[in-house]
């Protein structure tokens, strides 16, 4: 039977005080690869331009994004632009000069609006102003998608309006033709119209615009009608603007791509999976009428499992057809990002570069194929390079240019009581200069931590500080540090993984994440279905702990680690993003699923300890709009923490990020975070209840700096003042109390200060000490040592133990171990940690797993004696001995039956009481015939009040014991 843990006890409350500076002694510089999000060189050949997210080339400082380089890859240092926005578009005209568009309102100094034309040299064209054109305020997401330009250099603008994004305004048309001088051509205003049952998150857009030799637009994206005629996702304009009602095909999704070609009609690329009623995946030739060529088959298959997306379309010298986007071919399981196919629809089966994330794609004038990546893109452990040249004969892969550089963060922080901070580095390239894998330790000045293994998958995605300092990292890995894991894997504190951990076959698929619950197991979530072989559905219990002390326990767990017993009640596998246990045993999921056991639950729900659903728990029926990602438990006071995107409650516009439940799921109305807090990426409870909070919710307002404390009602701390704050989105932390806060994200600064995605925040004060038990019970098998461990420690702190009432004064640290666990250790432990703040109490219990009678004998030094026995002649057998756990190897050894005067006076019996035992008080008249006191059967305690009122002249009392399951 477990035992549930006595919770947190707050004896002091103080108010944080404000933040007020980073940690100048605390600067590592993260760095992973930069990206490039837009390619193009004159079809002649000469420099290719690029707008790269990059801070470092070759090690040294850029000081602008737009760059270019020659043919062959030489870097012109002297050609650096400096954009207060993206380049998502660029075109370089015949004589030299350059058109761009994107995000950007300035260059170099000089304001311009989001499209631009550049001389030769990069200085700004003052002959070219685009000022006149509404293409919308500025905002993280550029909505310029695709420029064309036609002989009479007259510009072709294609725009987005993104309905599910509050940043900034929305344009007020989608296509815009300019003239050469970038003033608005008025006369040309073909109007697009979006029906609003339709619900991409960029629903209305477009995506591609091409000219046609005889003067006609093409146009291709999300619109389903022109000018008031329904013309869903292609369809061509005259010259005028006006509908062309002869150009009539007909797909069944959105365009991205569109490239005319002469005599041969038009190549659309896009994720529809018909054209006129026949099949075609991602890919289609219409004819000048549009009409569908038969003579060109598409070779992706596209379904919703496996759904082609062709972003861009472009031909080489030979006629052949190079296609960009998430492309699937009918060989299975062949997803690529570039694909080269023949004018019938053949691939190149001898042009294989294996990329991914490419997020741009140039034809050289060489023949060569250049490639921009997204900077997060990986071939199996390794970063690739932000450019890369694709050989045009042997599809070979090479790197292009000099080494670009972009500032970059980590995926998760946590921290050892000791100060060290783990991290999730999966797409860092080097810290400090030196080169890093799946996971990084650095010390508490920043510096990396040599002593730890860095030879780990960059696949990691979730890795888990366990109490002992052993590290359970999850995933998509294979294997780590060379040696064969499966997407789960127990390291030890210098990263090196635990031979013994052994999971059979493993699950069948990836772990997204691993959770510690307040027993001590660990939850894991993901996207296996089974585990060796067996079916979980996404959700699994590890019990280490029974790992650790004894292997194979018959049908409750597989090799000692997968509990059984919890079996959650689905037969669908659900999407889960977080989760929370409780002390109770209970376990609260957040994630993607409308139900479990066809259960309404709507992305909210709480599981029983056996796994079967809580149907007593209908969070989700409070709200209307309910996308949670995170959840949190506060063991303490039972609430239960919601936070995400945007949540709403039934009835109510306003979108909040943080919701609190009472433990039966209510909302609780008392607390109210703000509404402008609806962009939540992470949160972590502090001592005093109150919440840390960073997201990217100063987005919204000016007042929120991506940092922020909510008190104990949902109310912002307004001591706690972020200043500055960080210069961007902040997705991450890390709470070392009292006086510490680590924080991961895009910044690039923080109040003013260069920090490269992670930075350490001091508080001005320090708060009360975190005092929490990980896990709050231990078990432990008798002989063995049992230790308890505080979650989080810092400098400053003093600690005293006690078990019960008792101070343990061997115990001053911030662990407390009992070398050899005896069945009389088990009880309650508590310790109290004390700052100059105050002192936090936390308390927690151990179970010792007894030894059978034949163990226990044994480490008696009497192995092979029997239970009938009395090995140490003093009339108690050895069996007897066993149970009142006395020495049966000294006949000296006896249970003691102490007499002590009773409640009102009377006369009342205490003896030494053992967990696990049952007591029976038994009296005699003549100490022959003995008989149990009525009421005092099955005593758990080591007292008994004898009743005042008792028969006859004398009465003789006794104490018997036994163990149930003995009985």
């Amino acid at each position: 039977m477990r035992h549930l843990p006595l919770l947190l006890c707050l004896l002091l409350i103080r108010p944080l005080c404000a933040l007020d500076m980073v940690d100048t002694d605390f600067a590592p510089v993260l760095r992973g690869v930069g990206s490039v999000s837009a390619l193009a060189q004159r079809p002649s050949g000469g420099f290719v331009y690029t707008s790269v997210r990059a801070d470092w080339v070759n090690g040294s400082t850029l000081s602008g994004t737009f760059l270019r380089f020659t043919e062959e890859g030489e870097w012109d240092e002297s050609y650096q632009l400096v954009l207060d926005g993206t380049v998502t578009e660029i075109r370089v005209l015949d004589d030299g000069r350059i058109l761009i568009a994107g995000s950007f309102t300035e260059i170099d100094g000089h304001e311009t609006s989001r499209v631009a034309r550049l001389l030769s040299d990069g200085s700004v064209d003052t002959g070219f102003s685009a000022e006149s054109v509404d293409l919308g305020s500025v905002g993280p997401h550029p909505v310029i998608t695709d420029l064309s330009v036609d002989e009479a250099g007259r510009i072709y603008v294609a725009n987005s309006i993104d309905f599910f994004s509050p940043y900034g305004s929305a344009p007020t048309r989608l296509l815009y033709r300019l003239n050469a001088d970038g003033d608005l051509d008025a006369d040309f205003s073909p109007a697009f119209e979006w029906d609003a049952s339709y619900s991409l998150p960029r629903a209305y857009t477009i995506r591609a615009v091409a000219l046609t030799e005889d003067g006609k637009v093409l146009v291709g994206g999300d619109f389903l009608e022109i000018n008031g005629v329904a013309r869903p996702y292609l369809a061509r304009l005259n010259a005028d603007g006006t509908l062309d009602e002869t150009y009539t095909p007909e797909l069944d999704a959105a365009v991205h791509a569109l490239l005319p070609v002469s005599g041969r009609g038009c190549y659309v690329g896009g994720v529809f999976t018909s054209v006129n009623g026949v099949e075609r995946g991602g890919v289609a030739r219409l004819l000048e009428d549009g009409e569908l060529d038969d003579t060109f088959q598409s070779p992706f298959v596209s379904d919703i499992t496996e759904r082609t997306y062709v972003d861009l379309i472009t031909m080489d010298g030979l006629g052949r057809l190079l296609l960009l986007g998430d492309l699937y071919l009918e060989y299975p399981g062949w997803g690529k990002d570039i694909v080269r196919i023949g004018t019938d629809g053949t691939v190149d089966e001898t042009f294989t570069p294996w990329l991914s994330a490419v997020s741009s794609l140039l034809q050289l004038a060489n023949g060569d194929v250049l490639v921009g990546t997204g900077g997060r893109s990986r071939s199996g452990e390794n970063l690739i390079p932000a450019l890369r040249q694709v050989d045009d004969e042997t599809g070979g892969v090479s790197d292009f240019g000099p080494d670009i550089r972009g500032a970059a963060y980590p995926n998760y922080v946590s921290r050892w009581p000791d100060g060290r901070l783990l991290l999730g580095t999966s797409w860092l390239k080097d810290i400090d200069g030196t080169p890093v894998g799946g996971l990084t330790v650095l010390n508490p000045d920043g510096s990396i931590d040599g002593t730890f293994n860095g030879n780990l998958s960059r696949s990691i995605s979730s890795a888990l500080l366990l109490p002992d300092g052993r590290i359970l990292a999850a995933g998509a890995f294979l294997s780590l540090a060379g040696e064969e894991r499966k997407y789960v894997a127990l390291l030890d504190e210098a990263g090196v993984p635990v031979e013994d951990f052994d999971l059979g076959a493993g699950p069948d698929a990836s772990v997204s994440f691993a959770r510690l619950m307040p027993d001590g197991k660990v939850l894991i979530a993901g996207n296996f279905s089974k585990i060796d072989g067996k079916s979980y559905n996404g959700l699994a219990l590890l019990d280490l702990a029974t790992w650790e002390h004894e292997r194979g326990r018959g049908e409750l767990w597989l090799d000692g680690l997968v509990d059984t017993t919890f079996k959650p009640n689905h037969a669908e596998w659900i999407s889960v993003r977080d989760a929370a246990g409780q002390p109770d045993g209970k376990v609260v999921v957040v994630g993607r699923f409308s139900s479990i056991a066809g259960v309404a639950v709507k992305n909210i729900a709480r599981l029983n300890p056996d796994g079967s659903l809580d149907t007593s728990f209908n969070a989700s029926g409070q709200f209307d709009w309910a996308y949670p990602d995170i959840v949190k438990v506060d063991p303490d006071r039972g609430y239960i923490y919601l936070a995400g995107w945007s949540l709403s409650l039934e009835g109510e516009t306003a979108r909040r990020g943080v919701f609190r439940l009472l433990p039966d799921g209510t909302v609780d109305a008392t607390f109210t975070c703000p509404d402008d807090i609806s962009i939540v990426d992470n949160i972590e409870l502090d001592p005093e209840g109150g919440l840390w909070v960073v997201g990217a919710f100063s987005a919204y307002t000016s007042d929120r700096k991506k940092i922020v404390h909510l008190l104990s009602d949902g109310s912002v701390d307004q001591a706690f003042d972020t200043g500055e704050s960080a210069n961007s989105y902040v997705e991450g932390l890390s709470l070392q109390a009292p006086a510490s806060l680590y924080i991961i994200g895009l910044f690039t600064e923080v109040q003013g200060q260069p920090r490269s995605g992670l930075a350490k925040i001091n508080l001005e004060s320090p708060i009360l000490p975190q005092v929490r038990f990980s896990p709050h019970i231990v078990t432990a098998q008798e002989g063995s040592s049992a230790t308890f461990r505080l979650a989080e420690t810092a400098p400053g702190e003093s600690y005293a133990w006690y078990r019960g009432d008792e101070r343990i004064d061997s115990a001053g640290t911030a662990e407390l171990t009992l070398p050899g666990a005896d069945i009389l250790d088990a009880g309650e432990y508590s310790v109290r940690v004390t700052n100059t703040t105050g002192t936090m109490t936390a308390s927690g219990v151990l179970n010792v797993e007894e030894y059978g009678l034949d163990e226990w004998l044994a480490a008696c030094g009497l192995e092979g004696a029997s239970g009938e026995e009395d090995s140490d002649r003093d009339g108690q057998s050895n069996a007897a001995e066993y149970l009142a756990r006395t020495d049966p190897t000294r006949a000296d050894s006896r249970m003691r039956l102490l007499a002590q005067r009773g409640e009102g006076g009377g006369l009342g019996l205490a003896w030494p009481s053992i967990r696990g035992r049952e007591y029976t008080v038994e009296t005699s008249v003549d100490l022959i015939d003995w008989d149990p006191w009525p009421g005092a059967a099955g005593l758990s305690g080591g007292r008994f009040d004898i009743p005042t009122a008792v028969d006859g002249p004398q009465r003789f009392w006794r104490v018997s014991v036994s163990k149930p399951e003995a009985r």
